[in-house]
């Protein structure tokens, strides 16, 4: 008996060493391999009733069959290109419920390293089968035990796929998501963000010169919700910081891609958002710089000429 445990830990080890290549460099040869020692660790598994080496033996297993996957489908040369999807969808979507046992036993066990690397197979299936906000959801599990940057841009990656439509980068509204919340998914992508720019090496204009639209209108979006007492039920100095925060973000993106467009429209934002709490002294000075924007500027969108008609009401009937 300890003659097979030794083995089955020895045969793991050789599976897992295995997932570099297998992920990096794939070849028939290394898929097949690691498809094969990985089912004989669950077979020996099996027959110790050592439920965790289950756990561990079916994560390495699916893991090639998912590189296995991938291999075969992108050098199929179907020329129905609708029946090699579907047929695609049909096969990652029978990985799906043994991951799922593969978690739960990680979960039981309490193994962190086990349930992040099943959460990322089971976030690659709902990708690779579009069911997106699963995937979403997935992601955000693997980051609670383990944050790191490739799994913060993968879940951002996510969250993109559910609020813009791919065809013409539209924000989508709340009634074009299935399930979830866009204040969620919102604040999501926001938090994560916020944290990028906070690791060391992070080429934040490069960043947003990929994802402009989607960091833009989130920004605005956040700025809006934040600085809205109906939205965040009271108005305190933590939610006006970010909302101002947000707001700046949003007109730092739009000077990064010289789209003075978008800068007029989130100074327009942002200052219908903060207007209300000056004295009448800053929005006199308010006014005078949104007047100096749009004489510059001369935006075709009515955000900054809606806001300085507010203005200069509330400024002359106060002079």
């Amino acid at each position: 008996m300890e003659e097979k445990k030794i083995k089955l830990k020895q045969m793991l080890n050789e599976a897992h060493a295995m997932r570099p290549i297998v992920r990096n460099k794939p070849t028939p040869s290394s898929i097949s391999s690691m498809l094969s020692i990985s089912k004989k660790c669950m077979e020996m598994s099996e027959e110790l009733q050592i439920t965790h080496g289950s756990g561990l033996s079916l994560e390495l297993y699916y893991f090639a069959k998912m590189a296995e996957l991938d291999s075969l489908f992108a050098s199929s040369d179907s020329d129905k290109e609708e029946e090699k999807t579907e047929t695609c969808r049909q096969e990652y979507k029978e990985l799906e419920a043994p991951l799922l046992s593969a978690k739960s036993i990680a979960i039981n066990f309490g193994d962190v390293h086990l349930a992040t690397r099943v959460l990322e197979l089971l976030a690659n299936v709902y990708r690779r089968t579009d069911r997106v906000e699963m995937e979403v959801d997935c992601i955000e599990k693997a980051i609670r035990l383990d944050k790191t940057v490739p799994k913060v841009m993968a879940l951002m990656d996510g969250i993109h796929r559910v609020l813009v439509k791919s065809d013409d980068d539209t924000i989508v509204t709340g009634s074009d998501i299935r399930s979830g919340s866009i204040l969620t998914f919102n604040s999501q992508y926001w938090e994560n963000y916020l944290w990028l720019k906070k690791q060391p090496d992070f080429d934040r204009d490069s960043f947003i010169k990929s994802k402009k639209v989607i960091i833009y209108k989130v920004a605005l979006y956040i700025g809006s919700i934040a600085g809205n007492p109906m939205h965040t039920g009271e108005r305190n100095s933590d939610n006006d910081s970010i909302s101002i925060e947000a707001f700046d973000e949003a007109i730092y993106v739009a000077t990064v891609m010289k789209n003075w467009e978008w800068l007029c429209a989130a100074h327009g934002h942002k200052a219908f958002t903060i207007s209300p709490r000056l004295s009448l002294d800053e929005k006199s000075k308010l006014l005078q710089f949104l007047q100096t924007l749009e004489e510059t500027y001369h935006p075709t969108a009515s955000e900054l000429r809606d806001v300085i008609s507010a203005l200069r009401q509330q400024v002359n009937i106060s002079s």
